[in-house]
């Protein structure tokens, strides 16, 4: 993780038009498909669409370039070793009921399931539906910042039907990864100077 945030903080001190560091942080993904045989037992297809969609946002390509991005040479790929250095592709199957989940209730619970070390993989977990105490249905996914690194809790919750079925939905995923790799909303903090750096 310090080698993540390393390359995060040489792009926000390059500035947005900054030439690339050379250097790619490759990050290795489990994605947790919690399903109760319903259509959130999405295929491994649309896991790898989700996948691509991810290094394409993070890559400043295809659908997801901008005119402003850039590169941020960090790369996310499905884990191709288990915990028990099997080989895998990087997806695991669990059937629950918490597949419908209250967040502030249910978060460790469901990521109790199966949770790969956090120290080694980004794990992802994909469920039907997500509800918040606090904001009611449609939230579409949420993740935790840095501080939650190795703990429990570390990783992206994401409601299966917003992975890899589409460029909009994708960027639910996408958003969320900026958020476990470090990264506030454009309007949260003291900026000053609309640079979206701290002051």
């Amino acid at each position: 993780m310090d080698a993540i945030n390393a390359g995060i903080n040489y792009q926000s001190k390059g500035g947005m038009n900054s030439s690339t560091s050379g250097t790619i942080y490759t990050i290795p993904v489990v994605v947790h498909i919690v399903h109760n045989n319903g259509t959130e037992n999405i295929s491994d297809a649309q896991v790898l669409q989700g996948i691509q969609d991810l290094n394409d946002g993070f890559a400043n390509q295809g659908p997801y370039q901008d005119v402003n991005g850039v590169d941020v040479e960090i790369v996310f790929c499905m884990a191709e070793r288990d915990p028990n250095d099997n080989a895998t592709n990087g997806i695991t199957r669990d059937i629950s009921p918490l597949t419908d989940m209250i967040m502030e209730d249910d978060d460790i619970t469901l990521k109790d399931i199966n949770r790969w070390n956090p120290n080694d993989y980004l794990n992802i977990w994909l469920v039907q539906s997500i509800t918040s105490l606090s904001s009611g249905p449609g939230v579409a996914g949420y993740a935790y910042f840095p501080s939650s690194h190795g703990q429990p809790e570390d990783g992206i919750v994401n409601e299966a039907a917003y992975f890899g079925s589409s460029t909009g939905n994708s960027s639910v995923h996408i958003h969320e990864a900026g958020h476990y790799l470090g990264l506030y909303h454009t309007f949260e903090g003291g900026c000053t100077n609309n640079d979206c750096l701290n002051d």
